[in-house]
């Protein structure tokens, strides 16, 4: 069996990184959709606010990680596509993301319209992140590579699509 691709959708709260994941998943004979939120929510007693910080939310986001990356192997392993979707500031991903799935050589994809689409899809969502931190990583988010970002700003859910895959961001 030929493994799944494991593709990494990054980008602030609000960019359009799980609509864009959700999308190019359909497009995939067979394709699974990983969100780390989802995967933070598993904890029922405990669970850490995200937005707050501290050591918790750090250690909490350490395990959520890890354990995504098994759920993404697993299904690369049986011949799924994985599209995985967090925030994926370039330090989290090299502390956390890379040592765990470095040896599938993952794609990354950062959805980084400009800041002001990006506050505005933030308004329109149902999960609610403060106004402070989503430019905080927004901000982040520009440190990565600019091969690696696509602005979807203006951009149809198709249009994005079709934008990463010519410039070769997604098979």
């Amino acid at each position: 069996m030929t493994p799944g691709l494991i593709v990494l959708f990054g980008g602030p709260a609000g960019a359009g990184k799980t609509t864009l994941a959700a999308a190019w998943c359909a497009t995939r004979e067979r394709a699974v959709h990983l969100q780390l939120d989802d995967i933070r929510s598993f904890i029922v007693s405990g669970l850490a606010d995200p937005q707050g910080g501290g050591p918790e939310v750090g250690q909490q986001y350490a395990l959520a990680v890890t354990a995504c990356c098994s759920l993404a192997r697993v299904f690369a392993t049986g011949g799924y596509d994985v599209a995985v979707d967090d925030v994926l500031e370039p330090p989290a991903f090299e502390a956390c993301w890379r040592p765990e799935l470095e040896d599938l050589n993952p794609e990354v994809l950062i959805v980084l319209p400009s800041i002001q689409e990006t506050l505005r899809r933030s308004v329109s969502r149902q999960k609610r992140v403060k106004q402070e931190l989503t430019k905080l990583q927004h901000a982040a988010s520009q440190v990565w590579p600019a091969a690696l970002c696509l602005d979807t700003t203006g951009l149809s859910v198709a249009e994005s699509l079709a934008l990463a895959r010519s410039r070769g961001l997604l098979p």
